[in-house]
């Protein structure tokens, strides 16, 4: 058996040079700590959230939202693989076979419509992308190519070989099939001449008696027998050391077989099913012989036909012997497109009463249906694809009701593998209308079929890759692969294989679904989706179907009403959105359970809080924000970064200092002190040399309550900041200082006759510089302490309580704010000013600003 390559001393991988040996480069990574890459593997913790619903004695549903953690490995090398086809020399075989050396070569050949280059559409894997995330400066969502999510074996590194009951090689057997156009055969026609398929078995009970005349390339003997599984094999054996072969997957492609009687005793069990080869018995069939012979040789083997290949015997040898098998039949043209759309219109509500499906075909699959056993193989495959669709619905349909369905293929040479598919929908609308849908469906059979057959090879090898456990497993022997039946490749196949007591699930959006959620959960995407930055105090709009009791949940969230899980981008039914700035704050603003006018419940003074309150269940304080330290990062004991923040706060009868963990710290960079208000339920509480309030899991934190008591707090907090303020801006554009300089009356004051909170003060020997808070670029004014205690002959005030304008700090010092600042490390111009302002006589023009109220200087004269 020749390898696919150009010679039979190795193989080639891209154009036609020696394949690298390099594994592929990783397209992303994933910043989570439940995220861990090594050399050798990927792991992954992946929180796996479903809804388990009972029914009561009344009739009524019970949805319980369910939890469990697994643990997931992922092999990163891939190795060599190797793909045996059963049907090689057939119409698949070959020309999945020239495709992959096309693609290998990156041939381009000449159409009637143009020069066209090899590609692989058609492949889920190769030619479609999955989300990966959204970009967080633009919103954008970022697709990648489905085969880079995770390390993958690529089509063209792929080693080919398989079995044929006609000796053809593969050149005279593209020739036959009549699928490719000549100019590309003529390009790959010198390496498909080397390949010749390995005798293959042929019980001529189980094919149409048509296909006599190819069977010249045979194993000894028309019925099973363990001759046959050891010879099949070695085959895999030689196969695999001929090539240097890490592993193998086989796939049936050969001609649909009759359906095998499932007989007790004979092909119910395993064991059964290994005594009735030994004894030959007429009712096993070849691709029942060759799952045997790649179970006991732990290579995963797919069926690509109709028949009941895995009757329950093989079943069960493949769950003995932990090895992996796939089927049933290749979903190409005609049954996607169905189910697809009659997917579609259940979920749209409309009621199908009946599908008609027909197709005729010209090509040696054709041939082989005409025969009616082997036909109703295919009928039964095509017939039971919409009934999982169906059962789910039971609005529009009844126990045991379900549209009537037709399926027809006729056999016509003429179209040879152009297969023409027609198919007539007819259904009930509103109020007893109807709606019938024609497709009419031109399907070239193997070149749709060819990219499933990559697909399924791609997907079953990464599978054998791919362990996991429930979370508390301890070791490494805890791993365990997934059952021996791949219902993962249900995408690619009409009749989905699932494991016994698994409903078949045949919706194609659901099949997909099921695809890439595996592949995400191996590198826990869905929490690498969206940060959506959320702060103590936003508005969300929730839109979920899973909501429960909380005392049926986890006892961390004993302390809620209710409890949702929520599935953002994977469940259709939910949703999730942060409301910025939609109701400028006043939308859902109202504590839980005030009244206006009304005392809230629990709500008690910072004082008594501090004193013993907070030993009162649902005790609340209302405070408000006095300043916000610096944000510190810290790394916890599980050598995870964090972060912290310390909020200063207060009311009318004591400070203390809230602190915020994690995520929360980031919420302090919207809350401006003296204005803030926070009413804390429930908060956290240590009272060590200054009175601490932290967040747990049963705290509640409203942000700015519309409530009487938090309007108030604001107010005295104001007027507390007009006393105590340390260094506000100067209110520009308030006051005309010429006119004022030139006014008519003027009243002198005595400073007797006049009497500020804005966080952490900032000072720097510059005019700008970053808040240590929330790291904006602020621009600073002059200490007005730099004056001291201003005195007359009635009294006193510091320079701390006046807000000096532009003009008048430069008429005080001879220069502007730039300048000083320029002559920081001057000091012999430091000592200067010093100097100069020490007994300073000043004749200051002054004013007073409502909007702050302080009085505000506006210009000085030096006497």
């Amino acid at each position: 058996m020749a390898p696919h390559a150009e010679g039979l001393n190795g193989y080639t991988n891209g154009s036609s040079h020696t394949a690298s040996t390099s594994e592929p480069k990783d397209l992303f990574t994933v910043d989570s700590p439940n995220v861990i890459y090594t050399d050798n593997e990927i792991k992954s913790k992946y929180v796996y959230r479903t809804t388990s619903v009972s029914q009561s004695g009344n009739g009524k549903y019970v949805a319980t939202p369910k939890e469990t953690v697994y643990d997931f490995k992922v092999e990163r090398k891939v190795g060599k693989v190797g793909m045996m086809l059963v049907g090689w020399g057939g119409n698949n075989g070959t020309t999945v076979t020239a495709g992959i050396i096309a693609n290998r070569r990156g041939l381009v050949w000449d159409t009637r419509e143009g020069p066209r280059l090899a590609n692989y559409y058609g492949s889920v894997v190769m030619s479609s992308t999955m989300k990966l995330g959204t970009e967080a400066k633009t919103g954008k969502e970022i697709n990648i190519p489905f085969h880079d999510v995770l390390p993958m074996v690529h089509p063209n590194d792929l080693v080919i070989g398989g079995w044929d009951i006609s000796g053809m090689n593969l050149a005279q057997a593209m020739d036959r099939a009549a699928v490719l156009e000549p100019t590309l055969k003529s390009l790959v026609k010198k390496e498909m001449a080397e390949m010749k398929p390995l005798p293959s078995i042929y019980y001529p009970d189980f094919i149409a008696a048509n296909q006599g005349d190819r069977a010249d390339n045979l194993l000894e003997g028309s019925k099973a027998s363990l001759v046959h599984v050891e010879q099949l094999r070695k085959d895999i054996r030689d196969f695999k050391e001929t090539h240097g072969l890490d592993k193998v997957i086989v796939q049936w492609t050969a001609n649909t077989e009759r359906y095998a009687d499932i007989i007790e005793g004979v092909n119910d069990t395993a064991d059964n099913l290994m005594k009735a080869v030994e004894a030959g018995h007429e009712e096993v069939s070849p691709s029942t012989v060759f799952a045997i012979a790649c179970i006991l040789e732990n290579a995963p083997f797919i069926n690509g036909s109709p028949q009941n290949t895995f009757v329950p015997g093989a079943i069960q040898l493949a769950e003995k012997y932990g090895a992996f098998i796939g089927g049933d039949d290749f979903k190409s043209g005609q049954t996607k497109m169905k189910s697809a759309l009659v997917d579609f219109m259940i979920n749209a509500g409309i009621k199908l009463t009946s599908i008609s499906s027909y197709n005729h075909l010209g090509n040696n699959d054709g041939m082989n249906l005409s025969s009616q056993k082997q036909f109703r193989s295919k009928e039964i495959s095509k017939s039971n694809v919409v009934d999982d669709m169906v059962e789910a619905n039971n609005v529009l349909y009844k126990p045991g009701e379900h549209p009537d369905h037709c399926v027809v293929i006729k056999y016509m040479p003429a179209v040879g593998d152009n297969k023409r598919a027609l198919d007539e929908y007819y259904a009930e609308i509103f109020m007893g209308g109807h709606q019938t849908i024609s497709l009419f469906n031109v399907c070239e059979d193997s070149l749709l079929a060819s990219p499933l057959i990559i697909d399924l090879v791609i997907i079953a090898e990464m599978m054998t890759r791919i362990t996991w456990k429930a979370d508390g497993g301890d070791g490494a022997n805890d791993y365990k692969g997934f059952h021996s039946v791949l219902s993962i490749l249900s995408y690619m196949l009409k009749a989905p294989l699932t494991p016994p007591g698994t409903p078949v699930v045949n919706a194609l959006a659901k099949q997909r679904g099921a695809l890439t959620n595996i592949f995400r959960a191996c590198v826990k995407l869905w929490y690498a989706e969206v940060d959506y930055q959320l702060r103590l105090g936003h508005l969300v709009s929730i839109w979920t179907p899973h909501i429960s009791s909380a005392e049926s949940s986890s006892p961390a969230l004993q302390d809620a009403a209710l409890v949702t899980s929520i599935f953002p981008e994977r469940d259709n039914s939910c949703y999730f959105m942060v409301q910025e700035n939609s109701d400028e704050g006043a939308l859902c603003k109202t504590p839980q359970g005030y009244r206006d006018g009304k005392q809230l419940d629990g709500l008690i003074t910072l004082k008594n809080y501090v004193d013993g309150g907070h030993e009162v269940a649902e005790g609340k304080v209302l405070v408000c924000v006095k300043s916000i330290g610096g944000r510190k990062k810290f790394t916890t004991k599980k050598g995870n970064q964090a972060e912290k923040v310390d909020v200063n706060i207060f009311d009318d009868t004591a400070d203390a200092t809230l602190t915020l963990w994690g995520r929360t710290a980031a919420s302090a960079s919207s809350w401006k002190a003296s204005y803030t208000i926070l009413l804390i339920t429930n908060p956290s509480f240590k009272g060590d040399r200054r009175p601490t309030l932290s967040l747990s899991q049963s705290t509640h934190v409203d942000v700015d309550p519309c409530m009487t008591d938090a309007f108030w707090l604001r107010g005295h907090a104001q007027r507390l900041t007009k006393r105590e303020h340390v260094n506000q801006p100067f209110p520009e554009g308030v006051f005309d200082v010429e006119e004022a300089a030139e006014s008519e009356v003027r009243i002198l004051f005595t400073l007797a006759d006049i009497d500020e909170f804005c966080g952490v003060p900032i000072f720097a020997n510059a005019i700008t510089t970053k808040c240590k808070q929330c790291e904006k670029d602020l621009t600073l004014r002059i200490n007005p302490r730099l004056v001291g205690l201003l005195v007359d002959e009635t009294g006193a005030i510091t320079s701390g309580k006046l807000i000096w304008s532009d003009e008048a700090w430069e008429q005080l010092l001879g220069r502007n704010a730039e300048e000083l600042a320029a002559a920081a490390g001057n000091v012999q111009l430091l000592k200067y000013l010093e100097n100069r302002l020490l007994f300073l006589k000043l004749a200051v023009m002054f004013g007073w600003s409502e909007e702050v109220g302080k009085i505000v200087v506006l210009r000085i004269t030096i006497i």
